[in-house]
């Protein structure tokens, strides 16, 4: 599926000024979608050129106060799973609502690498759970692209809003829709804001089916609202201590972000890479309470015989991954 350019969605359709401004509060922990005149508070963070002939900017700015700094002692950095294993961790603990898990998970990729983080949250939320309140925040937090300390107010809000996946119990019913409305129309609407976000997501790429999606779930949220998922309001208390010494859940360790592990499984059981990868993922990986379908074929799938020959194997590569960590060539 081709990108869209900022203009082709209509993000500049009634701007004055040529610019589209994109504000976060940090009094309210808020973002939103103006066209602003800039007070001697405002700070630009960020100016976002778009990709056609006009020379025209995306602006992101920021106001308020933005709090203490997030600090927490790291511990044993060097036992951290990769990148992929543990948005993969992520993935399965919210479908499985293990917030304890989700919330570890979180906190330690915002410690090595937040972007990856806010890049992935709004594409879980659609695909695994239902359009977050607030989400417009996280996209903006992704369009900042701060690389300074971790604040304090963001490693909250982040935490409640993987608080909220897990709690949601509701999902978004993946299916073709198309809207062809522009971004100050579908702005004004109830939570417009954070269903414009999902253009500004899809623009940022990614995997073909993750685009579709986003672009299908702009038209379901604007027709269906209150669909919406409520963004949590619990008190926050964040660890004092990151231990990178973690047990992951064994699903995540699949071939999302081990691709390779097709290869060693169908080495060993003469399988096919696609069938094995079928298995895989309805006896494991596909998993989500919401989703009672998934659950029932999970359920039928570990009696396969092949489910059944796999897993000894799959068991023992897991385990030899956590223990090394990916520092031995398998």
């Amino acid at each position: 599926m081709a990108q869209l350019t900022l203009t082709q969605m209509g993000y500049l359709t009634n701007s004055n000024n040529g610019y589209l401004d994109f504000v976060m509060d940090f009094n309210t922990m808020s973002a939103r979608f103006v066209n602003l005149t800039p007070s001697k508070n405002h700070k630009l963070i960020a100016s976002i050129k778009m990709k056609n002939k006009m020379t025209r900017s995306w602006r992101v700015w920021k106001i308020g106060d933005e709090g203490d700094v997030w600090s927490p002692k790291i511990v044993k950095l060097g036992r951290a799973h990769s990148l992929s294993v543990l948005k993969s961790n992520l993935q399965k603990a919210v479908r499985m609502c293990n917030t304890e898990e989700a919330v570890r998970t979180a906190i330690e990729m915002l410690a090595i690498d937040r972007m990856e983080l806010f890049r992935r949250l709004p594409i879980i939320s659609i695909e695994d759970a239902s359009l977050i309140e607030n989400t417009m925040v996280i996209v903006w937090l992704m369009m900042a692209s701060e690389r300074g300390p971790m604040l304090k107010k963001v490693a909250e809000f982040v935490y409640r809003y993987v608080v909220s996946l897990c709690h949601c119990r509701t999902y978004y019913p993946n299916r073709f829709m198309n809207i062809d409305i522009s971004h100050p129309l579908l702005v004004s609407g109830e939570y417009g804001g954070d269903i414009a976000s999902l253009r500004i997501r899809e623009s940022y790429g990614g995997m073909k089916g993750d685009i579709l999606m986003l672009n299908n779930a702009v038209a379901y949220y604007h027709n269906n609202p209150e669909k919406v998922y409520p963004l949590s309001k619990k008190e926050v208390v964040l660890p004092e201590t990151i231990d990178f010494d973690h047990i992951v859940l064994p699903e995540s360790i699949d071939f999302h972000p081990c691709p390779w592990i097709l290869r060693k499984l169908a080495e060993k059981t003469e399988l096919k890479e696609s069938s094995i990868k079928h298995i895989i993922w309805v006896g494991d990986s596909a998993a989500n309470i919401r989703k009672s379908w998934t659950l029932e074929r999970q359920k039928v799938m570990k009696k396969d015989k092949d489910y059944i020959m796999i897993s000894y194997h799959l068991m023992m590569i897991r385990s030899r991954v956590e223990k090394s960590r990916y520092k031995v060539t398998f």
